[in-house]
């Protein structure tokens, strides 16, 4: 495969997988160490899965940006996971230590 090629083939597959997810998190702050992620989940099988991931990535991101680590307090997806699009919201806190699970 040529280079050119190459990376036009990534460049789709990256705009694919990024059409799975509407837009970027909407963030906010709902209070002291408090804060939530939105965003509106495709209206595809992997859309809600998507849009999941994109939310726990910024909070991580967010949480990182100030020398922490993000720990998630609240998940919402909508109804059901059967049911398409609908919004994603993750709250969240950052705290010094990584969180690994429940």
């Amino acid at each position: 495969m040529t280079r050119g090629l190459q990376t036009t083939t990534l460049m789709s597959l990256a705009l694919v997988v990024s059409a799975c997810a509407s837009g970027t998190p909407k963030f906010a702050e709902l209070g002291e160490n408090s804060y939530m992620f939105t965003l509106r989940a495709e209206k595809t099988q992997d859309g809600k899965k998507i849009a999941r991931r994109e939310v726990a990535n910024a909070a991580e991101q967010y949480c990182v940006d100030k020398g922490q680590h993000a720990r998630p307090t609240h998940l919402s997806s909508g109804v059901s996971d059967f049911m398409l699009g609908d919004d994603v919201e993750l709250n969240f806190r950052c705290q010094q230590e990584p969180f690994n699970g429940p």
